[in-house]
């Protein structure tokens, strides 16, 4: 939610070189908020990276991730999430959610070409083009000690018109939001598998 030509830039590539650090043999689980950073450049164009870590298993993050009908259930800002295609390699995913911008809000439109890396990562890329000139970046699920890190990229530009220091005000809070609320149902459907087995 693919080629290596979207997959990742280096723009803020010391932050995932920190990220990758964590991912080393010797990493453990804390519990931590998730982290997001921003980078914006001209005429409408932001680069955000993020990540959080979960005490679960690869599978369970892998369901979230993977959940794509159900993620308005989930993540608040999601109004509707419905597959339209489906086939061995790609899944066509249309997607409605809400921007806001303090007392401002705007639907965005997005129809995401997903490409799945079984039980390791999602990339997406939006195909529409309604609301942003590009909107592309992946998911990606790593197994550390005690748990699971879970990274996510986006690269967009917007098509609409507003102050940059309110795009970037507003993504980032957006991004936090989407981060926590994922991390929150991995916590939840794990719980409940552990409840299960008692």
């Amino acid at each position: 939610m693919g080629s290596d030509r979207y997959l990742i830039r280096p723009v803020l590539g010391s932050f995932l070189l920190i990220l990758a650090g964590l991912l080393g043999g010797n990493a453990t689980v804390c519990a931590e908020t998730p982290q997001v950073s921003i980078q914006d450049f001209e005429n409408g164009t932001y680069h955000v990276e993020g990540y959080f870590t979960v005490q679960s298993s690869s599978e369970t993050a892998w369901n979230v991730l993977t959940d794509y009908e159900n993620i308005p259930h989930f993540v608040s800002s999601i109004r509707s999430s419905r597959v339209q295609r489906r086939d061995t390699t790609h899944t066509l995913l249309e997607q409605q959610s809400i921007g806001r911008v303090f007392f401002l809000s705007r639907i965005i439109r997005l129809s995401l070409l997903v490409q799945e890396n079984a039980g390791e990562g999602i990339t997406f890329k939006d195909l529409s083009r309604k609301d942003f000139y590009f909107y592309r970046g992946f998911w990606k699920i790593e197994e550390i000690a005690g748990g699971v890190g879970v990274s996510y990229v986006l690269e967009a530009r917007r098509k609409f018109k507003i102050p940059d220091f309110l795009m970037r005000g507003a993504l980032q809070k957006g991004a936090e939001e989407l981060l926590g609320e994922v991390q929150a149902e991995i916590n939840r459907r794990t719980d409940d598998s552990k409840e299960k087995t008692l």
